[in-house]
Order: structure tokens, then C-alpha cells, then sequence
């Protein structure tokens, strides 16, 4: 049993070949997927990944290398 702990999945490039790479992960006995994405514009495709497949997980965040997010202002 492994996890990857850290997919692109929501890729678009990825999104044709998933029943490919669901197979490949099973051939490799890689058994849950935490979806990774790095803008709140990319959230909804991860949450639906999770949603869509039962070992699949979703989580956000922003990568340091975006300088476009808003800083808090005080």
C-alpha cells in the first residue's frame, strides 16, 4: 500500500489519461492520491477529483513562486 502524496492530477494534459494513470497507480499498488493544487482558481477540478474517485483527497495551497497573492493588509 502507498500513497502519493503529491499529484498534479487537475492537469489539463492529465485529465484524458486518468483512467491510464488510476490503472498505472493500481499496477503499482499506489492506492490513494493527495491532489495537489496551487491557486484557488484550480480548487474546484482538485475538490472534484476528490469527490469523483473515493482515494483520491484534494488540498490547496499557493505555491511560493506566485507573487500575484494578496497580502494582508492591516
Amino acid at each position: 500500500m502507498f500513497t502519493d502524496s503529491h499529484c498534479h492530477l487537475s492537469f489539463p494534459e492529465l485529465q484524458a489519461q486518468l483512467p491510464q494513470i488510476r490503472r498505472a497507480m493500481q499496477d503499482a499498488q499506489v492506492d490513494r492520491a493527495l491532489c495537489i493544487c496551487t491557486t484557488l482558481e484550480e480548487f474546484e477540478t482538485v475538490h472534484g477529483l476528490a469527490t469523483t474517485y473515493d482515494n483520491f483527497w484534494s488540498t490547496v495551497g499557493v505555491h511560493p513562486r506566485q507573487r500575484r497573492c494578496a497580502r494582508a493588509q492591516p
